[in-house]
């Protein structure tokens, strides 16, 4: 629940563009 959690969703939406 934090910056690390925020940077996972982002990782996970550009790997879903991917």
């Amino acid at each position: 629940g934090g910056e690390v959690e925020r940077i996972l969703r982002m990782v996970d939406g550009v790997l879903l563009v991917v």
